[in-house]
C-alpha cells in the first residue's frame, strides 16, 4: 500500500506527497514579504493531513517570524452556501491583509465572499493558494499560487508500488516519506 497526498499516522507505510509544512510556512512567509501583517489561514477541518500541515506550517512562521501577529483560522465546510457566511464574518471581523488558502476550493469561495463584501484583491487583501486550477485564469486579479508536481507524485507512488510488488523486501520500508518540491507561481 502507497499513500498519496494523505498520510495517515497509523499506517506504517509508503508516503508520496509535498512537505506541507514547509509549504504552508513559505505561503506565509511570501505574504509577510509583501507587506501583509494581519494574515489570515482558511481550510477544511485538521483532520485532512494536508490542512493540519500546512497550518501547523502557517501557525509556526507567525510565531517564529511575525509574533505580533497571532493566528487566525478558519476552518470552513465542504458546502460553499455553508462556508461563504463563514468567511465574510472572519473578513468583517479582523480584517486580514493576506490569506494563506489550505486548497484552490477554499480559494474559490473566498474570493467569492471578498467580491460580496467589495473587498479588492490585491490592494486591500493578498491570497495565496494551491494549486493553479484552470479558473485562475480568467480572474482580474492576481493570486499566487503553491503548485504540486502531481504528475510526478502520480508516477513516484505507482514506481513504489510496483517494486514492493516485484520485491518482497522493499515492503519492509515501513513509514518512508516522499517528498517531492512544490513549485511557486508569483502573480504580485
Amino acid at each position: 500500500m502507497v499513500f498519496v497526498d494523505r498520510k495517515y499516522d497509523k499506517h506504517e507505510t509508503v508516503f508520496v506527497g509535498i512537505n506541507n509544512f514547509e509549504s504552508g510556512y513559505f505561503g506565509t512567509e511570501y505574504l509577510a514579504s509583501k507587506g501583509c501583517r494581519t494574515i489570515g489561514f482558511i481550510g477544511y477541518p485538521e483532520t485532512v493531513y494536508t490542512v493540519r500541515q500546512r497550518s501547523i506550517g502557517y501557525r509556526d512562521f507567525l510565531h517564529q517570524r511575525l509574533p505580533e501577529c497571532p493566528p487566525r483560522i478558519l476552518t470552513v465546510n465542504y458546502r460553499q452556501e455553508d462556508s461563504n457566511a463563514l468567511i465574510r464574518e472572519f473578513v468583517e471581523s479582523f480584517r486580514p491583509d493576506g490569506v494563506l488558502c489550505a486548497t484552490s476550493d477554499v480559494c474559490y469561495q473566498l474570493v467569492s465572499s471578498l467580491g460580496e463584501l467589495g473587498i479588492s484583491i490585491p490592494e486591500q487583501i493578498k491570497i495565496v493558494t494551491y494549486d493553479d486550477n484552470k479558473w485562475l485564469d480568467y480572474l482580474r486579479f492576481p493570486i499566487s499560487v503553491i503548485t504540486q508536481p502531481t504528475s510526478e507524485i502520480g508516477f513516484t507512488a505507482i514506481d513504489a508500488l510496483v517494486r514492493m510488488v516485484l520485491n518482497p523486501a522493499e515492503r519492509r520500508k515501513a513509514a518512508t516519506e516522499i517528498l517531492l518540491q512544490t513549485g511557486f507561481i508569483d502573480r504580485l
